[in-house]
């Protein structure tokens, strides 16, 4: 068994509802300017640019904070400007929507050392 720390790198496997967030938060570059223009795009707003994303794409996530070696919270990388933050996550053997695991070299490296 691997043990999760701070500072990790893990796969996470994005499940429905974090796609839905995710994409829901997200806008691209023609949207921002027809609401400058129109006058609604407030000052100093951030925008999260990005790619699409969907249920059971992969994306590399850093351990953030550990509760035990089945429990983490991670910080998502995704395809774009922004990240996604994820607690309390379980590990998985392979790619499970809403769960982490670990990537196939990490599981060769503990299978060496056991």
């Amino acid at each position: 068994m691997i043990t999760p720390t701070i500072g990790r790198i893990v796969l996470y496997c994005l499940s429905k509802e974090d796609a839905e967030m995710i994409n829901r938060r997200r806008t691209d570059g023609q949207s921002i300017v027809a609401r400058i223009l129109e006058g609604v795009w407030p000052v100093g707003a951030q925008a999260h640019i990005g790619n699409v994303v969907t249920e059971g794409d992969i994306f590399p996530a850093v351990v953030v904070r550990v509760w035990n070696t089945d429990l983490i919270n991670i910080r998502v990388m995704l395809d774009g400007t922004d990240d996604y933050w994820a607690t309390s996550r379980h590990v998985s053997e392979d790619a499970v929507p809403g769960c982490f695991h670990w990537m196939p070299y990490q599981k060769a490296q503990a299978d060496k050392q056991a």
